[in-house]
């Protein structure tokens, strides 16, 4: 392990993170009380699958039908590790407070290495 920390293999990992989850809260006031607690801008969209390709600076938030009518989905642009690991418990924390989960919802997660940092893999 302090090999890979020695040699830079945390600093060019980036990872994308896409969050299932139910809340009481309109999409519209997930994303305002949401927003300042990751540090993030919010997009709300009604569209399920939205072709908005969310970044570093800004996020979606949308429906994901799959699990029903109340379903919503955030999904994060690709973040260096060491930026997403906070903002990862930062959302699993507000969806513990304000929000719930069923068998139905889904956390998934998009891995990539950046090789001009880390070239060895």
């Amino acid at each position: 392990m302090e090999n890979l920390i020695a040699n830079n293999f945390f600093s060019s990992c980036l990872i994308g993170m896409e969050f299932e989850f139910y809340s009481n809260f309109t999409k519209k006031e997930i994303a305002k009380q949401l927003s300042p607690e990751i540090g993030k801008k919010i997009h709300v969209f009604k569209k399920y699958h939205s072709k908005f390709v969310p970044t570093r600076e800004q996020f979606k938030l949308e429906p994901d039908y799959s699990g029903g009518s109340k379903m919503t989905e955030l999904i994060t642009g690709p973040l260096p590790y060491f930026e997403a690991i906070p903002i990862l418990i930062r959302i699993l924390k507000w969806i513990d407070e304000n929000g719930y989960t069923d068998k139905k919802c889904a956390f998934q997660f998009g891995v990539s290495f950046d090789k001009n940092i880390y070239p060895s893999l």
